[in-house]
This record gives C-alpha cells, structure tokens and sequence, in this order.
C-alpha cells in the first residue's frame, strides 16, 4: 500500500492512499478479481480536511499517487451517492465504466468505477458528463 500526506506546517490536512490491484478492465477469463494479473493501481482512500478543500489539496495527493501508475492504469471505485467524491473524478476527466451493486455502501448497494483519464481503457469510454445525474435519496 502507498500512501502519500498533505500537510501544513505540523498539521495534516489530507491523505491519498493506494494498492496494487487487478485491472478492473482486464478480463476475468473465469477467474476470481484476485486471480486476475495485480496490474493496476487502485484508489481506496483519498481525504482532506474540510478546511483544506478547494484548494487543489486532493488533486495534488492524487497526481502525486498516480505517478506510480504502471501505463495510467489507475481505478476508484466509489459510493454512487457520493457527490463530492463524483464531481472531484469528473473534473479531472475519470471515466466511468460500470455501476454495480455491493452489500455495505450506499442505501442501494450502488458503487460506481472510474478509470483515470489516460488509462487505456479509458480510450473505449466516454468521460462523466459535466453534470453527473445523481439518483434522488
């Protein structure tokens, strides 16, 4: 796991971390995620303060995280409901690639897949729209 800090002064204001994982792009072959090749780099937490938003803190973090990016192969998986997280990936031009339903995250389960803008498969797929259609609560 990689993790990469923001900070100000003595004070942490943010924190980005990450981890080898299979491509979700990449097909199974009828093989479990975890058989499938670790090629990609996966985005599973990306935080700043309150305080520190709007400042470019978190797409500082994640250009950073994303160096590592073996190809820009490079995936967040996130809370269809979470709009902050959706407008922060649709700004930088994240694409999604699928919607799936996953026990313990939002009230239906929903999770939406971001493909950073220049992994390959992101080629095959259009950005999120500007406005990101948010289901009603």
């Amino acid at each position: 796991m990689t993790t990469v800090t923001a900070r100000v002064g003595s004070r942490l204001c943010g924190f980005d971390t990450a981890l080898r994982s299979a491509d979700p792009t990449s097909p199974a072959q009828e093989q479990t995620s975890c058989e499938r090749p670790v090629d990609a780099l996966q985005i599973t937490d990306l935080t700043v303060a309150p305080v520190a938003r709007g400042r470019g803190v978190g797409a500082s973090l994640l250009d950073v995280l994303l160096l590592s990016a073996l190809d820009d192969r490079a995936w967040v998986s996130t809370d269809v409901l979470d709009r902050s997280a959706l407008t922060f990936y649709q700004h930088r031009g994240w694409h999604q690639v699928s919607v799936s339903a996953l026990a313990g995250s939002s009230r239906d389960g929903t999770q939406v897949v971001l493909l950073a803008p220049r992994h390959p498969a992101a080629q095959e797929t259009a950005p999120l729209p500007r406005q990101v259609p948010f289901p009603n609560p």
